[in-house]
């Protein structure tokens, strides 16, 4: 027999097989006497959630789907027996899983890449020592203190950093 269910304002329409084939809870209402339990509309209002109910209806009608965790307590209202693996983590549970998860990925890629870096930056050093030796083998580091420049040949020098003045080797 048709079914009409009203679940917190939600319509709900099924038949009493199906309600009855998992849920102890409509049994037990339909054995009584059921228009005791008709609203005006001939409906049967309950004060439920009706987003929980969605997810306890389809998982009266198919074995195979899963209740999310913050619904265990309409499992347990509407006398349905369950097995702990018809229960799923809360989404934000898992999408946090999932989150740190791929932070996780990312933080190891991220470590290649800084050691690849590194390796990159020493083969640079070396290639950009190598030039310099070849392009000028007489230099040295400029040994004053508000120096940072490079003597390339004595009497010429370039400074690296502002153009500061070095008065041993140059005025640049």
């Amino acid at each position: 027999m048709k079914i009409t269910l009203n679940i917190g304002g939600k319509i709900f329409e099924t038949t009493d097989q199906t309600l009855t084939m998992r849920s102890e809870y409509f049994r037990l209402l339909f054995e009584k006497e059921l228009h005791n339990y008709l609203n005006d509309n001939k409906e049967i209002f309950i004060d439920r959630s009706p987003i929980a109910f969605e997810y306890i209806l389809d998982y009266i009608r198919n074995p195979e789907c899963r209740i999310p965790s913050k619904y265990r307590g309409e499992l347990d209202f509407y006398m349905i027996k369950y097995d702990e693996s018809d229960i799923e983590e809360d989404s934000s549970i898992q999408n946090n899983k999932i989150v740190l998860n791929e932070i996780c990925k990312m933080s190891a890629r991220m470590r290649e890449m800084s050691d690849s870096l590194d390796k990159i930056s020493n083969i640079l050093y070396s290639v950009s020592e190598g030039i310099m030796e070849y392009m000028f083998p007489k230099r040295e580091i400029c040994s004053e203190s508000d120096c940072v420049g490079l003597v390339i040949e004595e009497g010429y020098h370039k400074c690296y950093e502002y153009q500061k003045k070095c008065k041993k080797h140059c005025s640049c």
